[in-house]
C-alpha cells in the first residue's frame, strides 16, 4: 500500500464514528472520466488519495454533524470538488489547473492541488482562503503543503505532538497561543517549499 493511501486510512478509519461518514473510493477510470481531469497528468498521491475513499458522503448538508477531518476540514467528494472547481474557475478566483480537494474551514476556504505537470508547482497543494485579510496580496491563494504526502505527514506529526485542531481549542489563551507558534513551525518545517507558514 502506498504511504498516502496508508495515512489517509489511518485517519479516516481510526475514528470509528468518522469511517461511515465516507464514499467508498473511486475506481481509477472515474477518476480521470472528468473533462478537467482529463487535461492533465495527475500525481499519483491525487489518485491515491481518491481510490482510498470519495469524499464526504451529502457534503456540505453533512458539516452541520459530521466533524472535520482535523487541520484538513472537509474532504470534498470528486463530483462536488468538481462543481466548487466550475464556480471558482469562472468566478477568476483561481487558476484553471488548481483543484479542489478539502473546505479546511466548512466555509468556502479549500485546499486546492495543482495538476499541471510543466509548471513548477505540480502536485502541490494551495491554499484559497477569502476569510483571512493576510491573503489579500496573493488574491487569497498560496501554497501551504509541499505536495499531498507532505500534508498528510504535516498532519500526522501535529496529531503526535497534540498542535492539531482538536488540540488547540482546549486550554487557556497562552497555552493556545504558544500551540499555534508550535504547529507553524511543524508545518514550516515540513514543507519547506509552500509560502503559507512563511508569512
Amino acid at each position: 500500500m502506498e504511504k498516502v493511501e496508508k495515512l489517509f486510512l489511518t485517519f479516516i478509519l481510526g475514528m470509528e464514528s468518522r469511517s461511515a461518514i465516507f464514499n467508498e473510493g473511486e475506481q481509477l477510470e472515474k477518476i480521470i472520466s472528468l473533462d478537467i481531469l482529463k487535461s492533465y497528468r495527475l500525481p499519483d498521491e491525487f489518485k491515491q488519495l481518491y481510490t482510498v475513499r470519495n469524499g464526504l458522503k451529502n457534503y456540505p448538508e453533512a458539516q452541520q454533524i459530521d466533524p472535520p477531518l482535523e487541520n484538513l476540514g472537509y474532504f470534498l467528494s470528486i463530483e462536488f470538488a468538481d462543481s466548487v472547481y466550475q464556480k471558482l474557475k469562472s468566478e477568476e478566483k483561481i487558476p484553471k489547473h488548481l483543484y479542489p480537494i478539502f473546505d479546511f474551514t466548512g466555509n468556502g476556504d479549500y485546499l486546492l492541488i495543482a495538476l499541471d505537470q510543466h509548471q513548477d508547482d505540480y502536485g502541490m497543494v494551495y491554499m484559497y482562503s477569502p476569510s483571512q485579510p493576510q491573503l489579500a496580496s496573493t488574491n487569497h491563494l498560496v501554497t501551504a503543503y509541499d505536495s499531498i504526502e507532505s500534508m498528510l505527514d504535516t498532519l500526522e506529526e501535529l496529531i503526535d505532538k497534540e498542535l492539531s485542531l482538536s488540540y488547540l481549542i482546549t486550554g487557556s489563551v497562552d497555552d493556545f497561543r504558544a500551540k499555534m507558534l508550535a504547529e507553524r513551525e511543524v508545518c514550516k518545517n515540513r514543507n519547506p517549499k509552500s509560502k503559507y507558514w512563511q508569512l
